[in-house]
């Protein structure tokens, strides 16, 4: 390894080599119980080097009719969408542009009340109160085709079953 963070191994001879990008899904009881249903934390440490929109995290009901996720757009911003299945994608929170580099991201989410929080500073929110997930979230997904895969690093990634206050959401996401 020629980074500070190790990848996936990828063994080599005398050539190059390469390999499908890792992708992390995780579901069912146990993964249910450690997501928050009516309120939440998202938390990711990612390291955004390419130019290449795509979602880090999604939290879902097994299949794409209800999901909450966190992604970046072609544009360099970091987007929050939540969807039912009676409705359609929502986009609730977008971000100013983020620089390519490594950024501390979290979203605190209780319907009607979502924060993000990009590197100790407020990004957006959001008082959305219609289109929240109307399933039980069961399933975390980390760069998963389903949400257009996230092509870059995600070092760092942690649910929490409460929202934390925007206090604590600017104190975990800060730099030091």
């Amino acid at each position: 390894e020629t980074g500070s963070i190790a990848t996936t191994y990828i063994p080599t001879t005398t050539t190059t080599a390469s390999r499908a990008a890792d992708v992390i899904s995780a579901s069912g009881a146990l993964v249910s119980g450690l997501i928050g249903q009516t309120e939440g934390t998202i938390y990711a440490e990612v390291d955004m080097r390419n130019a290449i929109a795509g979602t880090f995290i999604s939290l879902d009901i097994g299949s794409t009719a209800d999901f909450l996720i966190i992604g970046r757009t072609s544009s360099f911003a970091v987007i929050v969408q939540i969807k039912k299945s009676s409705g359609s994608t929502v986009t609730i929170i977008t971000s100013s542009a983020v620089a390519l580099g490594v950024h501390k991201i979290a979203l605190g989410y209780t319907n009607g009340d979502y924060a993000l929080y990009i590197d100790g500073v407020s990004a957006g929110t959001s008082t959305n109160s219609t289109d929240y997930p109307s399933a039980a979230l069961t399933r975390c997904n980390l760069a998963v085709t389903a949400y257009n895969v996230f092509n870059d690093r995600i070092r760092a990634a942690a649910l929490y079953t409460t929202r934390l206050s925007n206090a604590q959401l600017a104190n975990l996401t800060a730099l030091t």
